[in-house]
């Protein structure tokens, strides 16, 4: 199912470079500002419809919870505009808390208008291609990058609510592994989150 422009391509909304200066506040307290684990070889460019979807619903859910200073659309309203549906809507939300509030590593974010894909953005989505090719151990590898095993439980069960409503919807993320790159810094402390 293609999905309608102005979500497929909405991208650009905020011009912004760098990170984003956050202080971490008892509603925040997941979110911090940190060094970047570096980039993926993934250009933006070379991503499908179902990717950037994804990846766009990601940095907006992130940009709500980090950047409370400017407006920008709520991630849900891609999700109900594509019809994907409250079991879709639950699995992205949940999936993003968990990993937000339980990470081992520093989670490189970026901004929408970024043309870069991130480690941990590029790790999500293959995360996500996994389950929907009926690779639920590679999946779990996936997240033990980034979380504790007993949150990768519950994160996994999110992720296939997720996969699943895509897939219903025809959309599919390909499995890329070979163009994920490990981090190039050391990890930040647990429990925080950079947009780039």
């Amino acid at each position: 199912m293609a999905l309608p422009f102005s979500i497929a391509n909405d991208l650009h909304l905020r011009s912004g470079s760098g990170s984003l200066a956050i202080e971490i506040d008892e509603e925040l307290g997941m979110f911090t500002s940190r060094p970047p684990h570096g980039y993926s070889p993934q250009q933006l460019s070379e991503l499908g419809t179902a990717e950037l979807f994804v990846l766009s619903s990601l940095r907006l859910w992130f940009l709500s919870h980090c950047d409370r200073e400017h407006p920008y659309p709520d991630w849900r309203q891609a999700f109900e505009a594509a019809s994907i549906g409250k079991m879709g809507t639950w699995g992205f939300d949940r999936l993003c808390r968990i990993v937000g509030t339980t990470t081992v590593r520093s989670l490189d974010v970026h901004w929408l208008n970024c043309a870069r894909v991130g480690v941990y953005e590029s790790s999500l989505l293959m995360t996500i291609g996994y389950l929907q090719h009926n690779q639920p151990g590679a999946a779990e590898i996936a997240l033990l990058d980034w979380c504790p095993p007993a949150a990768v439980r519950l994160a996994l069960e999110a992720a296939q609510a997720l996969a699943t409503a895509l897939e219903l919807h025809g959309l599919m993320i390909p499995v890329r592994e070979h163009e994920t790159m490990p981090p190039q810094t050391l990890p930040a402390p647990s429990g925080s989150a950079r947009l780039h």
